[in-house]
């Protein structure tokens, strides 16, 4: 479980807030064996990833799924443009942000710094460096 939230009346309640990047995640998730019914408390509209499972209330779901590299998948996610994402950057900063992580981040295709900005705040200075591996481009002649 990475992220449980609750809507009730036009509030979103986060039950339980991602703990940073993990290295595993969990994809392709089903519900293992149906829901089981509930009697007055439970879930309502249960959704993967915005698709319903059931309208009915339920008190608890069992799911299945494959587990496989959370960076992985993001590197490859944030190689995919496609026309509402024009920036690769994009899915890599959403990803970060949706997992609470703060400070460096170096990933198989990037390296990111992630920074509270509070009142007051006045800038940040940082370095790049070419990766060594990394043959430098030549200029046409």
């Amino acid at each position: 479980l990475d992220l449980l939230q609750v809507k009730y009346d036009n509030w979103t309640y986060t039950l339980c807030a991602s703990p940073g990047l993990q290295p595993t995640c969990y994809t392709g998730l089903t519900d293992k064996g149906g829901p089981n019914p509930s009697t007055g408390f439970g879930i309502f509209n249960g959704r993967i990833r915005g698709d319903l499972i059931t309208e009915k209330l339920v008190d608890s779901y069992t799911f299945l799924g494959e587990s496989s590299s959370c960076v992985k998948d993001l590197c490859e996610e944030a190689r995919k443009v496609t026309a509402e994402r024009s920036n690769r950057v994009d899915v890599i900063e959403e990803t970060l942000m949706r997992a609470n992580v703060n400070g460096s981040v170096d990933l198989q295709c990037a390296k990111a710094t992630v920074l509270n900005i509070e009142a007051g705040f006045k800038g940040y200075s940082t370095s790049m460096f070419a990766p060594r591996d990394v043959p430098s481009a030549k200029s046409p002649s």
